[in-house]
């Protein structure tokens, strides 16, 4: 076993025990750039490690959402979630209704969205 192992390693490829020891660091990963809002680079790295489609967690799915949807790249995009992008574009809608007044902005769209990778994103740094 020590010798197939040391092949893999040496050939680079991964044992299957290996990548799904190494899925939980690369979710920690991918997890830190969304935390940071570093939506850049999180949107460059998820396609090395997910299939981009609409199995995807539900907060890597919000990320992409508010990148493509915030940015001009949207004839860059490798998969399409309308579901998803429908419910950001509401979420947007809502949070431009409210606009003038920020305290009642944030609590209408926490309360219309309460989990959501949205909200961290648009408000979290007020709570710093």
């Amino acid at each position: 076993a020590a010798r197939r192992r040391q092949a893999i390693m040496a050939s680079g490829e991964q044992s299957h025990s290996d990548s799904l020891r190494a899925r939980p660091l690369m979710d920690y990963h991918l997890c830190a750039l969304l935390l940071d809002r570093n939506l850049t680079r999180f949107v460059s790295e998820l396609p090395e490690h997910y299939v981009m489609d609409d199995k995807l967690p539900r907060h890597y799915r919000e990320a992409l959402a508010v990148y493509y949807n915030m940015q001009d790249t949207l004839a860059l995009r490798t998969n399409e979630d309308t579901a998803m992008d429908s419910l950001f574009l509401e979420y947007r809608k809502l949070s431009l209704e409210h606009e003038a007044d920020p305290q009642l902005q944030r609590k209408a769209c926490t309360r219309a969205y309460p989990h959501s990778y949205w909200n961290y994103y648009f408000y979290r740094h007020l709570d710093n």
